[in-house]
């Protein structure tokens, strides 16, 4: 006997710029309708501004998001450019995450930038002003994405591809301020 299975999803990206210098500052993904129970994840730079074309992060975030129950999930980077290697502050991409952090179906923030965050400075001091600017609220709901030995980890890394795990995200800072 042959189940038919249909599912909706809502595929919403926010962007802007040229065809050589293209920036995405949001990419959200829902397929429940009553969606009240968003993760956000954080990563490093988008791959493509084009909401119909999904690379390997956005695949494997949304494997985790719905393995872990969640009804969608709100990506948003450090980096709002695509197709390039600089790493560049961009106050909309700032300004679109605060908008993006006032969404109520938040109910968890992932940083998954992985290794990034311990050889880059640039990416490093984004991600704590980033941290340090959220509300307390918002910051009891923050975690840090990290691998099964506890190094922090990207939705790529190979040992954070089956399944997740959280650290929290103080004790990190505090660990790498030292250094």
């Amino acid at each position: 006997m042959i189940n038919k299975t249909m599912d909706t999803a809502i595929v919403e990206v926010w962007s802007s710029g040229t065809a050589s210098d293209k920036q995405r500052y949001l990419f959200k993904k829902t397929w429940c309708s009553d969606a009240k129970n968003n993760m956000v994840v954080i990563t490093i730079h988008p791959g493509s501004t084009d909401p119909f074309v999904s690379d390997l992060t956005t695949l494997f975030i949304e494997k985790h998001v719905r393995s872990l129950g969640y009804s969608g999930f709100l990506a948003v980077n450090l980096f709002s450019n695509t197709g390039s290697k600089r790493k560049m502050i961009n106050d909309e991409n700032k300004e679109a995450i605060q908008t993006v952090l006032k969404d109520k179906s938040i109910t968890q923030i992932v940083i998954a930038c992985g290794s990034i965050l311990m050889t880059n400075k640039i990416a490093y001091n984004q991600c704590k002003s980033l941290y340090e600017g959220l509300p307390a609220k918002l910051k009891k709901m923050t975690s840090l994405l990290v691998t099964d030995n506890n190094e922090i980890a990207h939705p790529l890394n190979v040992y954070s591809r089956l399944r997740w795990h959280f650290k929290e995200v103080d004790a990190f800072f505090n660990e790498t301020d030292k250094i």
